[in-house]
């Protein structure tokens, strides 16, 4: 992967790396610190029906320890349901300039 003078990767580098070496219908970039939820499967999928070729782009909401150890629980659909409500009550949005995730 290439990087910048600093020595931070390039999500181009990264992405065009990712697309030559698979062969999956979709490529998705996430950090592994990043908690992603039903919904974002349920945007994937109006998106391929939708269209040929797209890139989502999201970004996270920070949450306190607490939705942090309510996660690290969490087993059934419901439980999920529960923390994504929380963190959507409770946690901030990062900076709009924050890219997140790439699908």
């Amino acid at each position: 992967v290439q990087t910048n003078a600093q020595g931070t990767p390039l999500l181009s580098s990264m992405v065009s790396g990712a697309l030559e070496e698979s062969q999956a219908e979709l490529i998705l970039l996430v950090n592994a610190d990043i908690l992603l939820f039903q919904d974002l499967l349920e945007v994937i999928g109006w998106a391929q029906a939708s269209f040929e070729r797209f890139l989502l782009i999201g970004r996270r909401t920070n949450v306190n320890t607490s939705v942090t150890k309510m996660a690290a629980r969490a087993r059934t659909l419901r439980e999920w349901n529960e923390v994504r409500e929380r963190a959507k009550g409770e946690g901030e949005e990062h900076t709009r300039w924050a890219l997140d995730y790439f699908v």
